[in-house]
């Protein structure tokens, strides 16, 4: 299990994160799970920005799982981060916590598409996108999306890719071998057997279109 998390107004180095996540490892809590701290490695070495992958373990006798937490810094949030309302499955209380917007998240998947093309074999990055814009499409302001692919592709060095998004998504549309690991993807998780890789790129198509348009598609 892995998670990800940004870090704003705080310096990023293997003591620092050291230090707070042995803290929160810590923390006694009379649920009988502990946490144990294992390491710290560097990730996103060719990237503007560091990033840190905290190893965890998580004990709950007999049960120990394994967890890692991508902890980075200077991702760009257009226009800014939302409180997160989350409904504890274990208690009666809601627990608050900051988050990236739809908007946002939506820009940084789509520039992964874009700026990877044929070279991105992930393909959760198409099936994200599909599901977010199948979800949430009326939730969606397509000026701050505008605004959040421009700032994410200018922190991110790929401009270019905007002026010529159609023409990577009809590279992306023919590809066989993207094609074949989508077949498979969707043969392994029973949440995307009925989705088609054409149906997410055809989604992303839409998102631009509406971008770039302004006519809703």
């Amino acid at each position: 299990m892995d998670l990800d998390t940004t870090i704003k107004g705080f310096t990023l180095t293997h003591e620092s994160i050291t230090d707070i996540f042995k803290e929160i490892c810590n923390i006694e809590i009379d649920d009988d799970i502990t946490f144990e701290f294992l390491n710290v490695t560097d990730i996103r070495e060719t990237d503007d920005y560091p990033g840190i992958r905290v190893s965890v373990k998580a004990n709950y006798s007999p049960i120990s799982v394994p967890l890692t937490v991508d902890v980075t810094t200077g991702d760009v949030i257009t226009p800014k981060e939302i409180k997160y309302h989350h409904n504890s499955v274990f208690e009666d209380k809601i627990i608050h916590v900051l988050a990236y917007n739809l908007e946002t998240i939506l820009a940084e998947k789509i520039e992964t598409v874009l700026s990877r093309s044929i070279a991105n074999t992930r393909p959760r990055d198409y099936y994200d996108i599909y599901i977010l814009y199948f979800l949430h499409k009326s939730d969606i302001n397509f000026s701050t999306l505008r605004e959040a692919l421009e700032k994410t592709t200018i922190k991110r060095r790929s401009t270019h890719i905007l002026n010529k998004y159609e023409d990577i998504l009809d590279t992306i549309k023919n590809n066989k071998r993207l094609h074949d690991i989508w077949d498979k993807y969707s043969k392994d998780y029973d949440y995307v057997k009925d989705i088609s890789f054409e149906m997410t790129y055809e989604a992303i198509s839409s998102i631009l279109s509406n971008i770039y348009s302004g006519v809703l598609v």
